[in-house]
């Protein structure tokens, strides 16, 4: 395996941030409020959408298995690549899901979306951030860390309170 040089770890770095601010205004879109509202559309039941709500968090637990799992594989980029691609994609279904007529079990396939979308993302989180730890020198992890948590903030912010303003 070839080292990189450093102006090509700047750049992963850097393609790493926009990454997250697109994925922060992707999620900003079409999880939180919007979920529940959505949701909400779906059914009438709160425990089910109390339920619903929290499955991924609950599904949370699988980071572990996930850092246990990404050690098979010989790239850190072919695994993230994956569990990123696929957490985007069984968005597409929920997506289509207003468009099917309501004799469709939409709140099973929304279920089994949401499950899927979250069993990918918390399976590589971990391997995500120990690869970008990697690529950062550990004396500048907490100034290249930070500096992705306000990146994330402020674009969930600048995303999420206008598009508030339409869902009201």
């Amino acid at each position: 395996m070839r080292k990189s040089n450093p102006l090509e770890i700047l750049y992963a770095l850097r393609i790493a941030n926009w990454d997250l601010a697109f994925a922060t205004a992707f999620g900003t879109l079409v999880a939180g409020n919007f979920l529940a509202e959505f949701i909400r559309t779906l059914t009438t039941d709160d425990r089910m959408r109390g339920w619903i709500s929290a499955l991924p968090a609950v599904l949370g637990a699988l980071q572990i298995l996930g850092g246990v799992y990404a050690q098979r594989f010989s790239s850190y980029k072919k695994f993230c690549a994956m569990g990123g691609f696929f957490w985007r994609f069984w968005w597409i279904p929920i997506a289509i899901l207003p468009l099917l007529p309501d004799s469709f079990p939409k709140i099973h396939i929304l279920i089994a979306c949401i499950a899927a979308q979250a069993i990918a993302i918390h399976l590589i989180q971990p391997t995500y951030n120990a690869w970008l730890g990697s690529l950062v020198p550990s004396s500048h992890r907490g100034w290249y860390f930070a500096r992705r948590i306000a990146i994330a903030t402020v674009v969930g912010g600048v995303i999420g309170f206008p598009a508030s303003f339409l869902i009201d």
